[in-house]
């Protein structure tokens, strides 16, 4: 294999390969082959709109109810910004002002993560109690749902989901550090169908390789380039 490390996007490239045997013969060259990395042409929006939580910089949630360590962000398919804390989900207009507020049960822990699944629905990750909790508008649970151990131990601990176009939720695992896809079952657990990080079984913290992800806490899906960040 050969990687030509200096060539410039949008230039075309011509290349002819030889073989050399083990007496170091070498054959004729073969017809060139033709390559060219393609520009990325990148389009900026017009009219872009800068949003600010409030215009006087104090962005404390509802009154008497003050954000409490935010952990996540978001917007609703209606433009609502929703602001996940520890204790609630609170909801905000494109200026700032607060409109309403959504309570977790009060059994549950403090959560790690919040995201907005496609259907409208919120999906919580708990990371003391190791399970994925879906809510709905008013924040009733809809389900929960641990994810299935690839192997072994240590516990599934997620600090984080996100949801992909297919439907998938990746979660990211901050113990097992590991990136975790998975779907809902009707089973009582999350069907895992692949495994980012480190390999399954091998779980020596005093020995990380290369594949771990230590201390993982967030995970986004870019729309734009449908990559996962970590």
């Amino acid at each position: 294999s050969y990687t030509d490390r200096k060539v410039a996007k949008g230039k075309a490239y011509f290349y002819k390969v030889t073989a050399v045997d083990k007496n170091n013969t070498e054959s004729g060259k073969s017809a060139h082959l033709e390559a060219k990395l393609e520009e990325v042409k990148v389009v900026a929006a017009q009219n872009i709109v800068i949003r600010k939580p409030v215009p006087k910089g104090a962005f404390l949630g509802e009154e008497l109810y003050e954000l409490y360590q935010p952990i996540a962000a978001g917007f609703t398919k209606g433009g609502e910004l929703f602001v996940g804390d520890r204790t609630s989900i609170q909801f905000f207009d494109k200026d700032g002002k607060f409109l309403r507020r959504i309570n977790y049960n009060a059994k549950w822990t403090a959560p790690s993560g919040v995201t907005l699944d496609s259907d409208g629905n919120f999906l919580v990750a708990f990371y003391a109690e190791q399970v994925i909790r879906k809510v709905d508008d008013a924040g009733k649970l809809v389900w929960e749902r641990p994810y299935a151990l690839a192997q072994g131990k240590p516990n599934n601990n997620p600090n984080d989901v996100v949801v992909a176009p297919d439907g998938s939720y990746w979660v990211a695992d901050g113990v097992r550090f590991q990136l975790i896809k998975a779907r809902k079952t009707e089973d009582p657990e999350l069907k895992v169908e692949q495994i980012i990080g480190r390999l399954s079984g091998s779980y020596d913290f005093n020995s990380k390789k290369e594949t771990d992800l230590p201390g993982l806490a967030k995970v986004v899906y870019n729309p734009l380039d449908k990559m996962l960040y970590a």
